[in-house]
């Protein structure tokens, strides 16, 4: 993952090591997730499937612009237990509703 072994992996994660800025990067890259999360600066009070699908969303945000109807809709979506916790998970959320727009499936007013 990230291009670390196994061995340096446990180093980071007991604390044996202190990672330089371009290995968190990578880590936070390979996890969905923003280096401020790794450093515990960013939803530290949220559980991890929470914490995941609003850090999976922000990156895919990072990458993804989106118009502010959308963008506020799928903020809604990152707050729900049910929300993607990928990168992945949030294109295939967002492809899917698109698809069901196009197919006159989904309402005008989005739930929120």
């Amino acid at each position: 993952m990230a291009g670390l072994s196994p061995s340096e992996i446990s180093l980071l994660e007991k604390g044996m090591r202190t990672p330089k800025i371009d290995t968190l990067q990578r880590l936070a890259a390979a996890l969905d997730v923003t280096v401020g999360y790794l450093l515990g600066e960013e939803h530290k009070d949220l559980s991890m499937p929470q914490a995941l699908a609003r850090q999976s969303f922000k990156v895919f945000l990072q990458h993804n612009p989106l118009p502010q109807e959308e963008h506020d809709y799928l903020q809604r979506v990152s707050l729900l237990s049910s929300a993607p916790q990928t990168v992945q998970g949030w294109k295939d959320f967002r492809a899917n509703v698109d698809e069901l727009a196009r197919h006159g499936v989904f309402l005008s007013s989005k739930p929120s």
